[in-house]
């Protein structure tokens, strides 16, 4: 394939902005192109037929967090229009739709792509909710081999997920070349995740949030105690649950939520899969999240001691917002004395208090949701672990946490819950094994694999290199409490820090 130099993205909303910017960031110069607003269809000048791109730009410069690294970085983005400008793809090695999500809406402009394109340029649509099989059914035969799905995360500079999905006839070779481009020249986590409504990450985020939403009301849990019991403490980012929606948005998450209830009709979770009444609730009333200022919490005018505007939590039962509710559970406490993840992990679910009943419950059926879509939206354990850490910023996969745990212990126990186990998890016990991850005699991490019933190598290019695996095969060069010295080949020498916070202490310093 030829080598990407220059890109075109269609569709200058929030995320093909931001898509436009990391591309920009990594020295890829690009179209950014929009429709032709209605009042200046008849205009001549290009700054009003470019209206839409052109203040699509201009909003990167004021976006928080930076979308670029550097501002005179926006230079590499070249604002245009549908109308105008679709005959400069020609030029373009990545044309990248962005549009809204609607079918119709996304084969008309391919139809349009399609009479520019040149032949052998990669063409990826960045949609979670219409399948890229129904996109690709009219592309001709060299468009739909280098057709795909490539979905990214937003904020792109900032969270490592990129999702890549074949169509029916994309080729092995551009799917290998744009991994290969995803990892080394976007600095993106690939995972390749099969052709179902909001592949890996979202499938799982959906079942999870609304479980949560449902357990919550159940249990009468405030939204800053379900927050508490799924942030840190659990490995996950200090968005948490509810803080979370809030930043995507409830109107964004319900048409996520859409496309699973609507496209996944044997879903095991189909009873809970509809817009559950806070949210629909939420929705009625404004409460829409971070863009609309109030959502499961609002910012007010009041400050709190350490000079930050107070927030205040949302009352589920009556959609007003109150003073936070601050969360009491045994397990928080306990939890926040362990020094590590697993311990942690442990406490927070092991406990006999309603915190940790309630954390229980989550991580077991969003164990056996997860080990059931194996097949469905992803070939293997690793690219399901991988999906949920790089798209949500969780420090462990669902099947690590499985192992901090212990494997057999958490089966039993989900088992006496009346929990039937997923496949992958009755073939590793079958097996005799005890982990779903090991690492060889030479420290090389490996996962278990269902189809083979055995382990096999975790990394899948061959400039990936794992430090546990340089450590294990004798690469520390000197050791202490504070740190470690290791040689990676080369001639070059890692200097890997154990302090808190990479503290400079005196040991790092000997």
């Amino acid at each position: 394939m030829k080598e990407i130099n220059r890109a075109a993205v269609l569709g200058a909303g929030v995320m093909g902005a931001a898509i436009a910017a990391h591309l920009a960031n990594c020295g890829i110069p690009c179209l950014l192109l929009d429709r032709v607003p209605p009042d200046s269809a008849g205009a001549a000048d290009s700054n009003s037929r470019n209206a839409l791109a052109e203040s699509a730009k201009a909003a990167l410069a004021r976006a928080t967090p930076p979308a670029l690294y550097l501002p005179h970085y926006a230079r590499r983005i070249t604002p245009g229009n549908f109308d105008d400008h679709l005959p400069a793809l020609a030029d373009c090695d990545w044309i990248i739709e962005a549009v809204v999500e609607d079918k119709a809406v996304k084969r008309a402009l391919l139809e349009r792509v399609a009479a520019h394109r040149r032949p052998g340029a990669v063409v990826s649509t960045n949609t979670s909710g219409v399948p890229i099989r129904e996109l690709a059914e009219s592309l001709e035969a060299d468009f739909a081999a280098h057709f795909m799905g490539t979905h990214f995360f937003n904020p792109p500079r900032y969270l490592k997920l990129l999702e890549l999905i074949p169509g029916p006839a994309t080729k092995t070779e551009a799917l290998t070349y744009m991994a290969a481009f995803g990892e080394n020249v976007l600095g993106k986590g690939v995972v390749f995740a099969q052709d179902a409504p909001n592949f890996i990450a979202n499938r799982l985020m959906v079942m999870a949030t609304q479980f949560t939403l449902h357990a919550m009301v159940e249990e009468g849990l405030t939204v800053e105690e379900v927050d508490a019991l799924t942030g840190p403490l659990i490995g996950r980012a200090k968005s948490a649950t509810f803080r979370t929606l809030d930043l995507v948005g409830l109107d964004t998450y319900a048409r996520v939520l859409q496309n699973v209830e609507q496209g996944c009709p044997d879903d095991e979770h189909q009873d809970i899969m509809g817009l559950h009444p806070i949210v629909a609730g939420m929705l009625e009333r404004g409460l829409l999240g971070a863009k609309a200022d109030k959502g499961f919490y609002r910012k007010t005018e009041a400050w709190d001691a350490n000079g930050r505007r107070a927030i205040e939590g949302l009352d589920w039962e009556t959609f007003e917002h109150r003073p936070p509710v601050k969360p009491n559970f045994e397990c928080l406490a306990r939890a926040r004395r362990q020094d590590t993840l697993a311990g942690r992990i442990r406490v927070m679910h092991a406990g006999d208090d309603p915190g940790s009943r309630f954390a229980w419950k989550l991580f077991s059926h969003l164990a056996a949701y997860a080990g059931n879509r194996i097949g469905e939206i992803a070939g293997d354990i690793i690219s399901i672990d991988n999906a949920v850490k790089w798209g949500y910023n969780w420090e462990a996969g669902v099947f690590e946490i499985w192992d901090m745990l212990g494997v057999k212990e958490t089966c039993d126990r989900m088992e006496a819950d009346g929990l039937m186990l997923p496949p992958v998890a009755m073939a590793l016990l079958d097996e005799g094994r005890d982990t779903f991850y090991r690492r060889d005699e030479k420290g090389q991490l490996q996962y278990f694999d269902l189809e083979s019933r055995d382990y096999i190598p975790a990394s899948r290019t061959p400039s990936t290199l794992q430090l546990a695996a340089v450590k294990a095969s004798g690469g520390v060069v000197k050791e202490n409490e504070g740190c470690s010295l290791i040689d990676l080949g080369d001639g070059v020498l890692c200097a890997e820090f154990h302090t808190k916070m990479n503290t400079l202490d005196a040991q790092v310093l000997d």
